[in-house]
């Protein structure tokens, strides 16, 4: 575990939690697996359903992001009130933000990535939760795109702790 991420290198960091850092692996035989380090240089596999929501959560945002979001994880987490915009953290390669549908799209993915990445595993959804969401009728942005920052997405409160785990 430790060669497949060479000493456990940043680059293959997905996510930080209450727990420890998880990280990407693949194993010799081509298994990609999802590793935690913790303190006092254990290692171990964990993988659980709400491990595997949180790096949904991480991938989803960096197919938004265009790049890994492990600089604005780290922030998010040590400046939690900062108030940058969605807008801003957007790949420019993203189709026409002027679509109505398209721009719909992404503020959704964007809300459902921030519950996925809760820092408190238990408030996190589950991914039958996430695919509901994705399935659900999309209702219209209350305000205009360009003025939805990040802290609006994660203080979007959706996912109930407790919710059926189904």
């Amino acid at each position: 575990m430790i060669e497949a991420t060479q000493d456990f290198d940043i680059k293959y960091c997905i996510g930080t939690g209450g727990y420890g850092s998880v990280y990407k692996a693949q194993l010799p035989n081509g298994r990609v697996v999802a590793l935690k380090k913790f303190h006092k240089l254990a290692y171990t596999m964990v993988v659980t359903h709400k491990c595997d929501v949180y790096s949904f959560g991480v991938v989803a945002l960096e197919v938004l992001m265009g790049r890994h979001p492990g600089e604005l994880l780290s922030s998010l987490s040590s400046s939690p009130n900062q108030n940058m915009m969605l807008i801003d953290l957007l790949d420019p390669r993203l189709p026409c933000l002027a679509d109505t549908m398209v721009v719909q799209d992404i503020a959704l993915i964007s809300r459902i990535a921030f519950a996925c990445l809760s820092s408190k595993p238990k408030s996190r959804p589950t991914m039958h939760r996430v695919s509901h969401e994705f399935l659900g009728r999309k209702t219209p942005l209350a305000k205009p795109f360009h003025e939805i920052s990040i802290s609006e997405m994660r203080n979007e409160n959706i996912y109930a702790v407790g919710e059926s785990e189904g």
